[in-house]
């Protein structure tokens, strides 16, 4: 199957993809250092460096030489929707994104515009499950909804990473969204889990034998040093814990999967996730590891620059096991085509 990632960043859900055997045409990405660190893994993909605003269904099909799109999949910005974050009091204004200066709470109604001028087969969204909760849950309904004016019937569930091979719980809302010709078969019914809890992968597992920088580990030592959110490290009382007052300084896990790595943590400064052991934040090739990457994948920029690419990706087992159930469904969909129209003849 053929698919468009948008908002596709340094290429997360792009690699899910092409474990699962599917060929991504076209990636677009706004921020120049995620479309560099994406243009270095995704050589065959066409990169279209353009604000979603403005681009249209035609532009994407052109970049493309006019071949057929099965599925459009995207990750809009989330911050607004985050539960850790400020939600609803920095709806509909302009703030800091990465390396601009945006309104990006309605980012996902311009990702359905799109999608929905490309008329693809199916259009697969993922965001943070806090857009399931409280006031932002009024922004999901609406959401839904634009699906269905579209032509298509979505269906949505929050699925954790390590449930599917990853090391890292990263609990994330994904929406399938199924264009209505295809629904003769019923419901999109999205993937079990392909690990149970004794099967998960912990932190301990995930970081044997990954290759450490001493100058990287050295600055994030001296930074542990420096910070006043970093000192409190000290104050927590083991592995796995938080901070009984500064709540997202946190120790993480060792025996179980990693807690959720997000874009914050490519702030030093910031209350933030932390090593087990050692008084510092993970190392780039740590923070790969946990987010189910490949250690040859590249990552551009400065320390900054990838591990927020990181934080702000999507763990490719996960979009794997769903690009697997989603040829499942459009195969079975071609399957009942045949024998309705054998049943004619």
């Amino acid at each position: 199957m053929n698919v468009v990632s948008l908002f596709s960043g340094c290429g997360g859900s792009s690699l899910g993809y092409k474990n699962a055997g599917f060929n991504v045409l076209a990636a677009l990405e706004f921020i120049p250092s995620a479309a560099e660190c994406y243009k270095e893994n995704h050589k065959d993909t066409v990169m279209v460096q353009k604000d979603i605003r403005d681009v249209s269904g035609v532009d994407i099909v052109g970049a493309i030489g006019g071949q057929v799109v099965d599925i459009v999949d995207g990750s809009p910005p989330c911050a607004s929707f985050s539960v850790v974050g400020k939600r609803d009091k920095l709806w509909g204004k302009v703030k800091e994104y990465s390396e601009t200066k945006q309104r990006v709470d309605d980012l996902f109604f311009e990702f359905i515009r799109l999608a929905s001028d490309l008329k693809p087969k199916f259009i697969i969204a993922e965001n943070v499950k806090g857009l399931t909760q409280g006031k932002a849950k009024a922004v999901l309904y609406e959401i839904l909804e634009c699906y269905r004016s579209a032509g298509y019937k979505p269906f949505y569930k929050v699925l954790s990473a390590c449930d599917f091979g990853a090391p890292q719980l990263r609990p994330r809302v994904y929406i399938v969204a199924v264009r209505e010709d295809l629904t003769i078969n019923g419901d999109f019914v999205f993937p079990s889990p392909t690990h149970s809890e004794s099967e998960y992968i912990s932190v301990e597992k995930a970081l044997e034998n990954v290759e450490v920088c001493e100058e990287e580990i050295n600055t994030l030592l001296a930074a542990g040093l420096k910070y006043a959110n970093m000192q409190k490290w000290d104050e927590i009382s083991g592995e796995g814990k938080w901070h009984p007052i500064r709540f997202n300084v946190g120790k993480n896990r060792w025996k179980k999967p990693s807690y959720t790595i997000t874009y914050t943590d490519s702030k030093l400064g910031a209350a933030g996730l932390c090593h087990p052991f050692e008084k510092r934040r993970h190392t780039v090739s740590e923070m790969k590891r946990l987010m189910g990457f490949p250690d040859n994948y590249v990552l551009t920029g400065t320390w900054q620059q990838k591990v927020e690419r990181l934080g702000r990706s999507v763990c490719p087992q996960v979009i794997t096991a769903i690009a697997k159930e989603v040829e499942a469904y459009y195969n079975a969909y071609e399957q009942t085509c045949k024998e309705i129209n054998n049943d004619r003849f």
